[in-house]
């Protein structure tokens, strides 16, 4: 309650005279018997009292000298009253009046000062940056000026009488309980506390929290001074998500990241890096020396030094390192240098790139684009000698019908027969090889096929054993295939062992049970064929050297798989395992089928460019009893198709281009039942190349008489 309550002066003055002319009157308001009027000091007392209460000291004064005045004039109507008597009241009523105004200016001026630094500190408790409250001892908020109320987002009336854990989170609970019981002991604390707001955010303060005692030492509660610190928090916060999110991309990295000085010590890698070098460590980074211990070459590492220094920098170099474990990796460097404000070099930083593995693969997808066009040039080689050895076969079939049985040139010719056979079956090898695409199966002799290629061998070695199984092998290839693989395996024992004298080749058949089969991963139960090669008396030649794994595709086509046996005592030996199987007909290795006459006079118009062939194919066709017209390309035999009788078959090589599309065309539509047969080589047949139409049929090359034979009948018997 404010002791001064008349702030301007006419209300302070008019009050003290008010108060002096109440007091002045109210002795006349009672009895005379009462004799108040006989006292006027006691009502001019009263008045100096109140003035002095709420008026201040000039006011006071004031009413001390109006009180002092009218209350003489009073006591002068008195009968009797002695002048002495009437000047010791007057005299003691001035000083009590005085004495009062002084005091009462003594006390006002004191409560003024009270109240002063009162404001000062409330105000400076409600203007302050810093958040602060008072909890009592029971833990309900005393106090709380206006900056925690504004940072907790509700109002001072939110916070003053709710209890401090209703602004805590459930799991901060415990440690707030802990701080509490601290300060009741009279400890101080600095902490960084976390708050909920009532909308449920959080806000981060940092807090100076000290106990308050009374003068008995009791206590009575905590002063908290809080500064908000939730933007630093969550910068703080943000950055260690960074850094987290930067260690974790330096550590996971699939690339090898360094920081090394010029003296070539390495001062941090992340995992891969290590991982690239084969140490398995931090600690062993100490121990190593970039220019000694990793680079092949010490020379490179001068160079790139002085690209950095030139340039600051390079990009994509590739070089070789040395990995602890001694081998040789190939990397590709990206690198920087950082240097200070004077320009002095604190330390190179780069990432590394193991690219062993790419540039195994680039060097054997050269090496696949080396084989696939050796396969192109092989296939068409193949193709232009099978167009021979199809004429020389073809005239020897034809020779063999003029030949009476039991002449001495009969033999001659049946050996040019089958040598032709043999070599068909090469042929059809490397066009298989080169289209990568498989021929037809046969049930072929293993016995058979050793022997065969046994003779081819017979230059390559000095002596070649030969130990077949009694009973006859039989499994499924390709024609030529198996002598093709045998050749193959001899080959490369003749390549990794020189002077290897000898060569053993030996069959057998075998039973892989579940048991053995899982030893050899590749093979599954089953009976098997085994075909054995064996270096005898290789004089301790280096076996690492033979590489039959050029083999492998070709036993694996077939079914087997292959084991290669370098510490056998009888010498390195090479075993092919190919599965038994007796389900297609037997193929006669060296022989060919002769062409069977037709019997009928259908007509055949046949196209052919090359003139060996097409004088072939006419004396074949014609010996089997067709009619037959040739013409050299489409021009020629549109001619000859616009004189005699309708052609029943059309005989012509594959090709798309106009010339040959628009006279099939114009042919067909002359003559609708007619028939047509397109001969295609390695080139036609080529994948992603179209196809014939459909009804139309196909004869791929290399082929023989008999099959040219046959597959005329087959077309010419069908209907339609």
């Amino acid at each position: 309650m404010r002791l001064e309550i008349l702030r301007p002066a006419w209300q302070r003055y008019g009050f003290a005279i008010l108060a002096n002319v109440l007091a002045g009157l109210a002795p006349h308001w009672f009895e005379p018997s009462t004799e108040m009027h006989k006292m006027p000091f006691v009502a001019a007392f009263t008045a100096v009292l109140a003035t002095a209460a709420v008026s201040g000291l000039g006011p006071t004064v004031l009413a001390v000298a109006l009180g002092a005045a009218w209350s003489i004039a009073e006591l002068r109507q008195e009968p009797g009253l002695a002048r002495t008597e009437l000047l010791a009241r007057l005299a003691i009523f001035v000083v009590e009046g005085l004495l009062i105004t002084l005091y009462s200016w003594g006390a006002r001026r004191i409560a003024r000062q009270i109240v002063a630094a009162s404001d000062w500190h409330r105000r400076m408790l409600e203007t302050t940056s810093e958040a602060i409250w008072v909890i009592g001892e029971d833990g309900v908020i005393a106090y709380a000026n206006p900056r925690i109320a504004e940072i907790l987002g509700c109002t001072v009336e939110d916070l003053q009488g709710h209890n401090r854990i209703d602004f805590s989170f459930e799991a901060d609970l415990s440690v707030e309980r802990i701080r509490f019981q601290n300060r009741r002991a009279g400890h101080r604390d600095q902490f960084d506390r976390r708050l909920r707001r009532p909308d449920g955010g959080e806000v981060w303060l940092l807090t100076c929290s000290n106990p308050v005692f009374n003068e008995k030492g009791s206590f009575q509660g905590v002063l908290s001074m809080m500064t908000d610190i939730t933007e630093r928090k969550r910068a703080e916060y943000a950055l260690r998500r960074s850094e987290e999110k930067f260690r974790s991309l330096f550590d996971n990295i699939p690339e090898g990241v360094y920081q090394s000085t010029p003296e070539g010590r390495i001062l941090d890698a992340n995992p891969m890096l290590l991982k690239m070098l084969g140490l398995t460590s931090e600690a062993q980074l100490n121990d190593v020396n970039i220019a000694k211990d990793l680079y092949v070459d010490e020379a490179t590492r001068r160079q790139l030094m002085e690209r950095l220094e030139e340039s600051g920098s390079f990009q994509n170099v590739e070089y070789q390192l040395r990995r602890r474990d001694g081998c040789t990796i190939t990397v590709q460097e990206n690198a920087r240098v950082v240097r200070d404000e004077q320009g002095q070099v604190l330390y190179y930083e780069g990432t590394l790139t193991d690219v062993t593995k790419h540039r195994k693969i680039e060097e054997q997808l050269r090496e696949a684009q080396k084989m696939e066009a050796l396969g192109r040039l092989a296939g068409a080689v193949a193709q232009d000698f099978s167009n021979i050895l199809t004429v020389v076969s073809g005239y020897g079939h034809l020779l063999l019908d003029e030949i009476p049985p039991g002449h001495p040139a009969r033999a001659t010719a049946e050996q040019v027969v089958k040598a032709a056979g043999k070599a068909h079956g090469l042929t059809h090898q490397l066009l298989s090889f080169s289209q990568r695409r498989s021929g037809p199966l046969f049930k072929v002799s293993v016995n058979a096929a050793v022997k065969l290629a046994a003779d081819s061998l017979s230059g390559a070695f000095s002596q070649i054993f030969l130990q077949l199984a009694e009973a006859d092998l039989v499994i499924l290839a390709e024609n030529g295939q198996l002598e093709q693989v045998l050749l193959a395996v001899a080959g490369a024992f003749a390549t990794a062992f020189p002077l290897c004298p000898a060569l053993v080749i030996r069959t057998e058949i075998t039973n892989l049970d579940a048991a053995r089969s899982r030893r050899h991963p590749q093979g599954k139960p089953g009976r098997y064929a085994v075909l054995t090669v064996c270096a005898c008396d290789s004089m301790a030649a280096d076996a690492g050297a033979l590489e039959p794994l050029a083999v492998n595709s070709a036993v694996t086509q077939m079914g087997g798989f292959g084991i290669m046996d370098e510490k056998n005592p009888g010498g390195p030996t090479f075993s092919v395992y190919l599965p038994v199987d007796s389900s297609y007909p037997l193929l006669d290795p060296g022989g060919a089928l002769r062409p069977e006459a037709s019997g009928t006079k259908d007509r055949i118009l046949l196209v052919n460019r090359e003139l060996l062939l097409r004088e072939l194919s006419r004396d074949i066709l014609e010996r089997q009893g067709y009619e037959v017209e040739v013409a050299r390309d489409t021009g020629e035999a549109r001619a000859i198709s616009l004189h005699g009788q309708p052609f029943d078959l059309l005989i012509i090589d594959f090709s798309k281009d106009g010339g040959t599309a628009e006279f099939v065309k114009d042919l067909k539509s002359a003559s609708p039942t007619l028939k047509v047969l397109y001969i295609a080589g390695y080139e036609e047949l080529r994948p992603g190349l179209d196809k014939p139409e459909p009804g139309d049929d196909l004869l791929e090359k290399p082929f023989s008489a008999d099959s040219l034979g046959r597959r005329i009948r087959q077309i010419l018997s069908r209907s339609g």
